[in-house]
């Protein structure tokens, strides 16, 4: 988020664990949202920890509303599939059928996209979760 913390023509939308008892700890408190000409265009939506897919699609609607207002050109999707179940972190409770459900919530943006996989360490269901996402995307 930093990169562009003082941009307005880039919006950052973060959904992660509440810093407050998770990583990242230092950042991505919801008061954090851009300074100077970028006030506004960056929101943190933290969540406790064992979020499961309901609490978490209402966070997606939140973001998907804001990314709506900007209306982006392009969407960059940094895809943190730690938010898994069975991710050793334990951050958050999202099941690999989940996955597919938030692709297809992204999806309905109808934005251009870059997937970036940024989250998400060794476990049995890595593979399955990327896989259950890029279905839902419809990649």
């Amino acid at each position: 988020e930093a990169i562009f913390y003082d941009r307005a023509d880039v919006l950052t939308v973060s959904i992660h664990a509440h810093p407050r008892r998770f990583y990242p700890f230092f950042w991505g408190y919801p008061e954090e949202a851009g300074r100077g000409e970028g006030e506004g265009f960056n929101l943190n939506l933290p969540l406790e920890r064992g979020t499961t897919f309901e609490p978490y699609c209402a966070a997606l609607d939140t973001a998907l509303e804001r990314i709506g207002q900007f209306a982006p050109d392009v969407l960059v999707l940094a895809a943190g599939l730690d938010i898994a179940v069975d991710d050793p972190f334990k951050g958050f409770a999202i099941e690999t059928a989940d996955f597919a459900g938030l692709g297809g919530i992204i999806a309905g943006l109808g934005l251009p996209m870059l997937v970036v996989q940024e989250g998400g360490y060794p476990s049995g269901n890595l593979g399955a979760n990327l896989a259950s996402l890029l279905t839902g995307l419809g990649a």
